[in-house]
């Protein structure tokens, strides 16, 4: 299992969403020959929590921003389109309860709550760990 351990808060700065999304995306479908990952999980901690927060602007269409630059450098994806899409490849999504609670974030746009316990299993039993 990789993990991807999201830290930072992507509406004060989108860029480390924006790759660790896009690093999670690419571990499963692994472009280049190389073997895809069978599991992989998005981990959204501290300030990262702002990342499935319904109640920030990334989530709403008026608001197309903050937008990620794509691969090939030209066209660009919301943070919920790469979200969404990471999910799509059944990327998963594990959010701090503890996290989300001592900020006000009661609702998800995105992922599942994890208690303490079993982030710190996926930590344990993770093969790579990424931090942003």
């Amino acid at each position: 299992m990789e993990m991807v351990a999201l830290i930072t808060d992507p509406t004060k700065d989108p860029e480390p969403a924006c790759i660790a999304l896009q690093i999670g995306m690419y571990l499963l479908m692994s472009p280049g020959g190389a073997a895809p990952a069978d599991d992989v999980t998005l981990c959204v901690q501290t300030s990262g929590v702002e990342l499935i927060n319904p109640d920030n602007n990334i989530h709403t269409r008026a608001n197309p921003k903050p937008a990620c630059a794509t691969p090939n450098g030209v066209k660009t994806a919301s943070l919920q389109g790469l979200l969404n899409g990471f999910e799509s490849m059944c990327g998963k999504v594990v959010i701090c309860t503890l996290c989300t609670m001592s900020r006000g974030i009661t609702q998800l746009t995105n992922g599942i709550f994890a208690n303490p316990v079993i982030i710190h299993n996926l930590f344990l039993s993770a093969d790579k760990v990424m931090t942003f």
